[in-house]
């Protein structure tokens, strides 16, 4: 099982963002450095059990996931936009396809047969 350690302050470690208090993996491939631990306790002191931590953690968590939120909602209107653009482009596309059809079910028809069709 992999070693963890809880910290006064925010971490981010192999991509993934931790709040004070959280379970911060310590060594290991996406772990913190062992030899960080003493360094960032030295600046910003040890984690502790108080309530005043644990409301640092659930708000740092709040905010965490309202950022995650905010992220995930820009990138679904970014993404309704291309589906717009995309969906324009394809009616564009089927209208052509259409007035394609008719003009070769026109030349096609043998009723139209030995007339010009530029007349």
């Amino acid at each position: 099982m992999a070693k963890t350690h809880r910290f006064a302050v925010t971490l981010n470690v192999g991509g993934k963002r931790y709040a004070p208090g959280s379970e911060v993996p310590i060594g290991g491939k996406n772990g913190l450095p062992e030899d960080q631990v003493e360094a960032i306790e030295a600046v910003h002191g040890k984690w502790d059990k108080s309530p005043a931590g644990a409301r640092a953690l659930r708000e740092e968590a709040v905010a965490a996931r309202e950022r995650e939120l905010a992220e995930a909602r820009n990138e679904i209107a970014g993404l309704e936009e291309k589906l717009k653009a995309a969906n324009g482009a394809i009616a564009a596309r089927d209208k052509r396809i259409a007035e394609l059809e008719a003009e070769v079910n026109q030349l096609t028809d043998p009723a139209n047969q030995g007339q010009n069709p530029n007349s």
